[in-house]
């Protein structure tokens, strides 16, 4: 039998499909259709540590003005609630408002009403503190 013509070998087959594969997986990756290939990624954001600091002294500040409706619904920015923070209450630190806004200041009448910083450092004229926060 005379073999003229030209061999191919199963080497080259299995190459030339691994090659052919790879061709189609970057056109796939390059033109963007490997996301509906092979599902949507999520992007996962993260929140700094300034952002997460600015919703607390907001809290705080609803919570120092008895703002129940505020602490628990407040302007956080889209940051805050993709990530999952949608009340005060589900920040580090803070808990449900009446755990953490229901004190007040008791004492003579002038600590009547004061928020609780004001309270806590409030002094009579002879320096000494005349307010309690409870």
């Amino acid at each position: 039998m005379n073999k003229k013509g030209v061999e191919i070998t199963l080497n080259f087959i299995v190459i030339a499909a691994i090659v052919l594969i790879a061709l189609i997986v970057a056109v796939l990756f390059f033109t963007g259709a490997s996301t509906n290939l092979f599902g949507k990624i999520k992007d996962v954001q993260t929140v700094s540590t300034q952002e997460i600091s600015l919703a607390t002294a907001v809290c705080e500040s609803h919570c120092a003005n008895r703002n129940q409706a505020a602490y628990e619904n407040p302007s956080f920015s889209q940051v805050m609630r993709d990530a999952g923070y949608n009340s005060c209450s589900e920040l580090p630190g803070l808990g449900a408002f009446q755990a953490e806004c229901s004190g007040t200041c008791s004492g003579p009448a002038e600590c009547s009403g004061l928020p609780e910083d004001l309270c806590k450092s409030h002094l009579n004229a002879n320096g000494i503190k005349i307010c309690n926060w409870n």
